[in-house]
């Protein structure tokens, strides 16, 4: 079987007196990670990492930001990285613009 690892870079920006921004994520509908946003500076990001089957098939990945009031969050990079070789795999991505909450990943078979 091969996998693939896939890297979701997360930023947030909290507004002052407000908690920490939540978010949750999404694959394929199902909601697999919900994380309050831990890092105290904007210099920093949170980087999820999720390891799947390289099944041939589109998925989506949706990062839905749970309190708005409290702040934003946002998608910065999505990598899909073949779990043999360490090399992203290119073509593999795509719906990432600035604001997405939606994005279709490609798993396919590794990068030699």
């Amino acid at each position: 079987m091969k996998y693939s690892t896939v890297r979701i870079t997360i930023s947030a920006n909290k507004k002052e007196g407000r908690r920490d921004p939540s978010y949750q994520l999404y694959l394929d509908g199902h909601l697999i990670i919900e994380r309050q946003f831990w890092p105290r500076s904007p210099l920093y990001d949170i980087t999820e990492m999720l390891t799947m089957l390289n099944d041939g098939n589109s998925h989506t990945i949706r990062v839905q930001d749970v309190f708005p009031d409290d702040g934003s969050v946002r998608v910065e990079k999505v990598q899909v990285i073949d779990a043999d070789t360490g090399l992203e795999i290119p073509n593999s991505v795509s719906g990432l613009t600035e604001g997405c909450s939606y994005i279709n990943i490609k798993l396919t078979e590794s990068v030699s």
